[in-house]
């Protein structure tokens, strides 16, 4: 047992790594110049945006960029962002409550409902007609169900839930 769990541990250890320069490459093969997002286009002598790359590493090559970025990271420095100008373990800090509220409520929502499935699943044949109504009468339910707890992105239309779900049911009525 503990070699299955150190060989998982150095295999987490490598996917990290592989992520980390994945990320880091992809952030630093776009196009456009940091430091002029940083400007937001505003005209800044050479002199200033000299002290921004210095001041960010972007004077230094990329693997040099990215032993600093790692390094920090060990150190607790996420770095500063270039928008908002503050730190960005701070800006993570001021969000993860709201991140954390969301993660809970969709695990609760999820589970409500699928609690709901596998019953109606359980008290039927479960035959793939049957198994088809189950799927649907969860999509209408989770279709309601975020609907109504706020999550507009997703069910951004009530009417279209509501048509849906007529049509299901009517659906089922016909096939009686």
């Amino acid at each position: 047992m503990g070699k299955f769990i150190l060989k998982r541990l150095g295999q987490m250890v490598l996917v990290l790594l592989a992520v980390s320069v994945i990320i880091f490459a992809l952030v630093r093969i776009t196009p456009s110049d940091p430091v002029a997002s940083m400007t937001q286009g505003k005209s800044v002598s050479e002199e200033t945006k000299q002290e921004l790359r210095e001041h960010y590493h972007l004077d230094k090559s990329a693997p040099e960029q990215y032993i600093i970025w790692v390094t920090g990271i060990f150190k607790g420095d996420l770095g500063e962002s270039y928008q908002y100008k503050q730190s960005v373990g701070f800006l993570i800090g001021e969000r993860i409550g709201t991140t954390m509220t969301l993660v809970l409520l969709s695990g609760v929502l999820t589970t409500a409902q699928e609690a709901m499935v596998q019953t109606i699943q359980a008290l039927t044949d479960a035959g793939l007609r049957d198994q088809v109504k189950v799927l649907i009468g969860g999509l209408c339910t989770s279709e309601y169900l975020m609907h109504h707890v706020g999550a507009d992105g997703w069910a951004y239309d009530s009417n279209r839930t509501v048509r849906f779900c007529k049509e299901v049911v009517d659906a089922k009525e016909a096939a009686k």
